[in-house]
């Protein structure tokens, strides 16, 4: 399923990507290699984590939000809060976005009242089947998160800041005040994505672009960090590939090939990598938008 996931993901964001390269084209079969031997994508099939699914999910709803079919877009936006660390921020910002469309009048609110109802009606079924299964998952989820000692690559890129300024670390073992640093690495990494995101709807308007932003909102914000979870950002490389070519392919490459190692090496402090690089990679990518042409 996580294979199928990978591909089946691939596949759909290469084949509609906005502003796709009119270069000499690159077959689709080394995007999805390169999305195989990707280290989150690998490290899905390793530990048989269903992150993968998420992605899929995202990249169909992306696809039929892209293609106006904005009810089945929002049923299967719901269906990724599967697993809702990953699901939940790219459902919201999908939703709100198709919100502030449908004020503005130029969408119908559809996709956003579609996930809405999906929502609902899988929390109630889920509440008659199992009455009561609320307290103990919550519990579950914060004891987990002690155990993981859960963070995320906006703390960590925080820890790194205060190893290097004061030779502590990690940053929680410092003062009270010192605590503010990590919002304020959050607060500017959010800024970020939200500035390409901007510059992403001018080419990729309406649903799908925020759905994206929110997936590498997650990826860099939303505790517990793992390499695994990073995967719903391919989201992000595929159409940066896509649009770029195979210099940007032999770059994506590169870049697992000298991950790969680090990860395996110092697993805890590699967690911020692949956020990082796919920061750069989202900007650089909102660089180059300009404004579809209208019709």
């Amino acid at each position: 399923l996580a294979q199928a996931s990978i591909i089946g993901a691939t596949i759909l964001l290469w084949r509609h990507t906005p502003g796709a390269s009119t270069g000499p084209a690159m077959p689709e079969a080394i995007a999805v290699a390169l999305a195989v031997v990707w280290p989150p994508a690998t490290f899905n099939l390793i530990f048989g984590q269903f992150a993968t699914l998420v992605t899929f999910l995202l990249a169909v709803a992306a696809t039929l939000a892209r293609s106006r079919r904005d009810v089945w877009a929002g049923i299967v936006l719901a269906l990724a809060m599967v697993k809702p660390q990953l699901g939940l921020v790219p459902v919201v910002t999908g939703g709100l976005t198709d919100v502030h469309h449908a004020w503005r009048r130029v969408g119908t609110g559809r996709l956003a009242a579609a996930s809405l109802a999906t929502s609902a009606t899988l929390l109630g079924v889920s509440l008659v089947a199992l009455p009561g299964w609320i307290a103990p998952f919550l519990d579950g989820v914060a004891d987990y998160a002690r155990a993981a000692k859960a963070t995320s690559p906006a703390i960590l890129v925080a820890d790194a800041i205060t190893h290097l300024a004061t030779g502590t670390w990690p940053i929680r073992d410092l003062p009270g005040t010192v605590e503010a640093l990590p919002l304020a690495v959050g607060v500017v990494i959010g800024a970020a994505i939200v500035a390409g995101w901007r510059r992403h709807a001018q080419r990729d308007p309406g649903v799908p672009s925020a759905i994206t932003a929110g997936a590498l909102a997650t990826a860099w914000l939303v505790p517990p960090t793992y390499e695994w979870n990073h995967v719903t950002c391919l989201l992000v490389l595929v159409p940066w590939v896509r649009r770029g070519g195979r210099g940007r392919a032999v770059a994506w490459l590169a870049a697992s090939a000298a991950t790969f190692p680090i990860v395996v090496a110092w697993p805890d402090g590699s967690r911020a990598t692949w956020p990082i690089i796919l920061l750069a990679v989202w900007l650089h990518d909102a660089a180059s938008a300009r404004a579809r042409p209208t019709p």
